[in-house]
């Protein structure tokens, strides 16, 4: 009488895996990934919002503070699937939500929470580090990197990658 694992043995030894199957991405879900997965492009693909608030230069609020905040006009909005190219102006800001573009000539981002949350001009009580709440272009994922291994058991936050 042969034990289990011999069986098991003898069964593994007489099968193969199957040729990789190309699925539309709907179908693969519980499928086990053939090659590798690299991203084609890098994530974030701009640099753009961490978070809802301010776009500035810095040298335009560079002593803001409780004491003696800065106060700015603001020249528009930017709102998250806007296309970039915007600019921002010496001594302007401009409101920007989560995931928007930056504007060129930003160096941070002043958080909403450090201002009155003003339309037409913002008072701003605290002055941001240089870069604070930018997601850089390429910061999550520089394009060429696996992301997915062969291997890799593809559930719904594989396939949104």
């Amino acid at each position: 009488m042969k034990s289990v694992d011999t069986h098991l043995a003898e069964v593994l030894r007489a099968v193969a895996p199957l040729p990789p199957l190309p699925l539309p991405l709907a179908d693969a879900h519980g499928c086990v990934l053939a090659e590798d997965v690299t991203a084609a492009a890098p994530l974030p693909g701009f640099d753009n919002s961490a978070m809802d608030g301010y776009a500035v230069r810095l040298a335009d609020i560079a002593s803001a503070s409780s004491e003696r905040p800065a106060t700015l006009p603001v020249l528009g909005d930017i709102a998250a699937g806007a296309r970039g190219g915007r600019s921002l102006q010496a001594g302007c800001t401009l409101r920007i939500m989560t995931g928007a573009p930056m504007p060129v000539g930003a160096d941070a981002v002043v958080p909403l929470e450090w201002t009155d949350g003003g339309v037409a001009q913002v008072r701003i009580d605290r002055r941001p580090d240089a870069g604070a709440y930018v997601r850089r272009a390429g910061e999550d994922v520089t394009a060429g990197t696996v992301v997915l291994p062969a291997g890799s058991h593809l559930g719904a936050a594989q396939i949104g990658l």
